[in-house]
This record gives C-alpha cells, sequence and structure tokens, in this order.
C-alpha cells in the first residue's frame, strides 16, 4: 500500500485552482473540448484535472492535431464514430499534446481519425502510440520519404537522395530506427543501427513500420 503524501496548504490551494480552472480551459477551446468528450465516449471534465493542466499549456499542439483529425473525419463523411477507450484517449492525448512538429502531429491525427472511424481497422495499440511517441522529426521524415519507395528493400542512397540530406546527418536517425525496430540493417543481418553504414548499404522497412505506417494514413 502506498504511503500517503501531504502537501503544503499551498499546494493544496494550486491544485484547487487547477480543478476550478479545468472547465474554463476546455471551455474556451471551442470544438476542442466537445471533440475530447466524443474520442472519450464520456465528458473530459470527467476525466480528472491533471488533463486540464496539460491542456493549459499545450492546447496549441492538441487543437492543431484535433483539427486534423476532425477535417480528415469531414472528408470521410462518416455517420459516427467509435470513442477510443479511456486507457488508450488519455495516453493519446499527453504525448500528442507534447508534439509540436507538423509532420509528427499529422500522424497523431491520422492515428486518432482511423480509430474513431469505424470502417477503418485500427485500433491505437498502446506500441503504436509508444512508437509514435518515440519519433523525432527526422525519424519521421525518413519513414514517410522511405514508404514512397517501390519496395520496402532499398539502398540508402534512394533516402538520402529524396532527403536531399548527406549520410553524416542521418546517422542518428538510422540508429533510432533501428532500435525502434521499424528499419532492418540487412548488411548485419539483423537490427543493427549505423555501424559501418555507407550510402550504398542495403536495408527494409519491418513489417512494424508497415503497421505503423498504415495506422496513421490520412487517405484511404
Amino acid at each position: 500500500m502506498k504511503a500517503l503524501q501531504m502537501i503544503s496548504d499551498e499546494e493544496a490551494k494550486a491544485v484547487q485552482e487547477v480543478a476550478k480552472a479545468t472547465p474554463r480551459i476546455l471551455d474556451s477551446m471551442d470544438g476542442v473540448g466537445r471533440f475530447f468528450d466524443e474520442v472519450l465516449g464520456y465528458p473530459i471534465r470527467e476525466a480528472g484535472g491533471f488533463l486540464g493542466d496539460w491542456v493549459k499549456f499545450k492546447r496549441d499542439n492538441w487543437r492543431k492535431t484535433v483539427e486534423m483529425s476532425q477535417e480528415v473525419l469531414s472528408q470521410r463523411d462518416i455517420g459516427h464514430i467509435d470513442p477510443i477507450p479511456a486507457k488508450y484517449a488519455v495516453d493519446i492525448i499527453q504525448r500528442a499534446a507534447l508534439e509540436d512538429d507538423e509532420l509528427i502531429q499529422k500522424m497523431w491525427a491520422g492515428l486518432i481519425a482511423n480509430s474513431l472511424d469505424p470502417a477503418v481497422d485500427v485500433f491505437p495499440r498502446k506500441i503504436l502510440i509508444s512508437l509514435l511517441a518515440e519519433l523525432e522529426p527526422l525519424d519521421a521524415r525518413f519513414l514517410t520519404e522511405t514508404s514512397k519507395l517501390k519496395s520496402m528493400d532499398f539502398r540508402l542512397s534512394e533516402v538520402l537522395g529524396s532527403m536531399e540530406m548527406p549520410l553524416s546527418d542521418i546517422l542518428l536517425t538510422i540508429d533510432n530506427l533501428c532500435r525502434l525496430e521499424l528499419l532492418r540493417n540487412n548488411a548485419m543481418y539483423g537490427f543493427g543501427g549505423a555501424d559501418g553504414v555507407t550510402e550504398d548499404s542495403p536495408f527494409s522497412l519491418t513489417a512494424l513500420s508497415a503497421t505503423l505506417l498504415s495506422s496513421v494514413q490520412m487517405e484511404r
């Protein structure tokens, strides 16, 4: 059993102020607050004051993501949505609100829209949420450019050409994508990273990366 932690009067007052401010914050966000309710399937105010705190400081990032999701669903003209279970929705809200890179925001928006669309077979599994949260902007760009190639197997030079970047700038991206098992270094017969990599090195997108990219795809 966890020990109870005593808080000071000042801390208690701060908690009360956050709780009081939460409805005002959400109300001030127009359709975004209502979208919260639809995603969760019940009023966001019932999820606790900590979400209000997140929205207060990260609402611009979250607003952009929500608006992109709403636009996707509007274009699909669906009759109703399937609410995302709270244990996934809360995680998405917390992580997506931290993201200020537009490409990764679009990925979050795609995951949300596809998860809500009853006609799309996408469920916001924890591994997909975790992978999106781990991506750096250059990682996301690399995956996006690689997905445009004709094959999941490719030479690194094919991606470097489309990204117009030197190899030295992308080695950390290769390491991270291999670590996340989204990319395979075929020269090392496993998920090895950027050691000894040249522009002619052979790589492959993995089944996991294909699943992630499909889950965030906006066009259906």
